[in-house]
C-alpha cells in the first residue's frame, strides 16, 4: 500500500478543512 499524504492550504495557510468545507477550517501553521 502506498500513503501519499495531503495537505490542504487556504490563504497560503497550512488547515484542516471539517468534513471538506472551506467554509470551516482550523488553522494550524500562518507559514507552511
Amino acid at each position: 500500500m502506498l500513503v501519499i499524504p495531503a495537505i490542504d492550504l487556504k490563504d497560503s495557510r497550512c488547515v484542516r478543512l471539517r468534513q471538506g468545507r472551506f467554509e470551516e477550517v482550523t488553522v494550524y501553521a500562518e507559514d507552511p
